[in-house]
């Protein structure tokens, strides 16, 4: 299995968090949404290698959005506001999980890297989302005449404009994940997700200390 690149964790992060903060049960596909569109605004919160990956990973979003007629900003609000407020009381320690929709999205993810390359980016999960029919997402991106299969492979050509660039033949230092273990593990290992996105413009009303200590599990 192919290694997760820093764009893929930090849409991730940031799903986790927004998943938490509206009271959510689960991690849904929406929060993998408003989680890529927000990739815009983490820049100058990383190491080099890592800044450079992600940003060109929120480019190629942006561009891919851009193509479907389609702002990150716009998507991110429309998607938040249509999920709303989830109302579920959290017992104290508990963690936020994957719904089994957004672990199928990780499965296809793993899946439409079909040419082996050694690094699964947002762009990948951009895609897997798209081929999902159901949901908020989708139904607000038919209302707005968005054709799925055609969205799913502009994000799939935009994976391979990104592949010149450092997460396939850069340092190792640009990866994030290991094989073998990439998609399955990377909610054990984020435990911590929700800590510090207070400062890292989710812009979300903050519910108490509480919110910055969200933990994810698979």
């Amino acid at each position: 299995m192919a290694a997760i690149s820093n764009g893929f964790k930090v849409a991730w992060q940031a799903a986790a968090a927004e998943a938490f903060q509206s009271q959510h049960r689960f991690i849904e596909t929406g929060h993998l949404y408003i989680g890529i569109c927000s990739l815009e605004k983490f820049s100058g919160h990383f190491a080099t290698a890592a800044e450079e990956d992600i940003a060109g990973e929120a480019a190629a979003v942006a561009s891919v959005l851009r193509e479907l007629r389609l702002l990150p900003d716009v998507l991110r609000r429309e998607i938040r506001q249509r999920l709303g407020e989830g109302g579920y009381s959290r017992p104290e320690g508990q963690k936020v999980s994957r719904s089994l929709a957004v672990k199928a999205a990780f499965v296809r993810a793993n899946n439409l890297n079909a040419k082996g390359s050694p690094v699964i980016t947002s762009l990948h999960l951009l895609a897997a989302l798209f081929h999902d029919e159901r949901g908020v997402v989708a139904t607000f991106l038919s209302e707005n005449r968005v054709d799925l299969r055609e969205a799913e492979q502009r994000a799939l050509a935009a994976v391979v404009r990104l592949r010149p660039g450092a997460a396939e033949t850069g340092p190792q230092s640009t990866l994030v994940g290991q094989p073998q273990s990439a998609l399955e593990k990377i909610g054990k290992d984020l435990t911590a997700a929700g800590a510090g996105w207070k400062n890292w413009g989710m812009h979300r009303p903050r519910r108490g200390d509480s919110a910055n200590c969200a933990s994810v599990e698979p």
